[in-house]
């Protein structure tokens, strides 16, 4: 399908960097991003940004320009995405556990104007090059400020960069498939197509979302974890960075605690490792996590522990602060069930118990 036009031709699209815009301008000095010790708020996430834009116009990148990233989940990765997006590029991430043939393989695919790759993976940034030309070279995520190329070491803009303007049909992000049944594709998600995902999420997934929410990664951000991601830019929730690479249901669960994390994006397995391992940490903040596939039904909650349910979120029992209207953000995996508007005050048909 065509993009929508007017008779003075395309029309215009919102670009997909103006949630972290208008976050930033809105709550400057709440915590935007914090893994670790480091936190960033919204002010210093979107100056990052900016200079991530402003040195990919500097090597003469812009709309429509893809720029390939490999790249565990990071800090500078979150600042990245939104500069891409903000000089008009195309977000093309690779899962960081592909091997440096596979990504060279998704290079070959998009043919990116540029790189940007943690410094933990070398052979990968090698084998791109070696497999497509870089007009706009390579820059490197989690490297030291003096390494040529750091995103960490790129000048700071005196004043914010402005967002580019991008109309309904230009492409935001190639999201890769996973290649189960063949070579990964990249489906391509349109700026315009990615706001109504926003706006899906907000009214339908998680009302209520807002400021006083977090939200943990468990999932790479190059897939549904990212996806997951805008609408807490867009509403000014917390994102919460584990340190470790690998899941570690520990540092998981505490962090929920101490960070009062109440959202996630996960997926069965991920969801059934940290259900059944041991924990020691409160859990009465978490609301929901919202899952690409449905997970296994309730089983009941105990008390202070999340109950898993045969619903697209993932429900706390326990209670919740907010008021019944917003803590209902659980949505049933049923037809009816996705049909029924977030506000409804009775339980959708097929929904477990406890999830409403």
């Amino acid at each position: 399908m065509s993009a929508p036009t007017s008779a003075a031709g395309p029309l215009r699209a919102v670009n997909v960097a103006r949630l972290l815009t208008d976050t930033a301008a809105r709550l400057p000095d709440r915590d935007a991003v914090v893994r670790g010790r480091r936190r960033l708020n919204w002010r210093e996430l979107d100056a990052r940004a900016s200079d991530v834009a402003a040195e990919l116009r500097r090597r003469g990148l812009g709309r429509g320009d893809a720029v390939l990233v490999h790249s565990p989940n990071h800090v500078e990765l979150v600042a990245t995405m939104f500069g891409i997006w903000r000089a008009g590029a195309v977000f093309a991430p690779a899962n960081f556990r592909l091997t440096p043939a596979e990504v060279a393989d998704l290079a070959r695919l998009t043919t990116p104007a540029a790189l940007i790759c943690h410094a933990d993976y070398g052979e990968h940034a090698a084998a791109v090059s070696d497999a497509v030309a870089l007009p706009g070279g390579t820059l490197w995520l989690g490297a030291a400020a003096d390494t040529p190329g750091a995103i960490a070491g790129l000048p700071e803009m005196s004043s914010p960069e402005t967002d580019a303007a991008v109309w309904n049909g230009d492409p935001a992000w190639y999201f890769f498939t996973s290649g189960t049944s063949g070579r990964p594709k990249a489906v391509v998600l349109t700026h315009d197509r990615l706001g109504f995902v926003v706006t899906n999420h907000i009214c339908d997934l998680m009302p209520g979302l807002d400021r006083d929410d977090a939200q943990i990664v468990v999932a790479p951000l190059s897939h549904g974890a990212g996806i997951h991601l805008l609408p807490q830019v867009a509403r000014g929730a917390k994102t919460v960075l584990p340190t470790r690479i690998s899941l570690d249901p520990a540092e998981i669960w505490q962090l929920v605690e101490t960070e009062r994390v109440t959202n996630a994006f996960t997926v069965p397995t991920i969801l059934t490792t940290l259900t059944q391992a041991p924990r020691r940490h409160g859990t009465t903040s978490v609301r929901c996590a919202t899952s690409s596939t449905p997970v296994r039904p309730c089983t009941g909650p105990t008390r202070n522990t999340p109950a898993p349910c045969s619903a697209t979120c993932w429900c706390s029992t326990t209670g919740s602060a907010r008021s019944p209207a917003t803590s209902r953000s659980c949505r049933p995996t049923s037809t009816a069930g996705r049909r029924r508007r977030a506000s409804s005050s009775a339980p959708a048909a097929g929904s477990a118990p406890g999830c409403r």
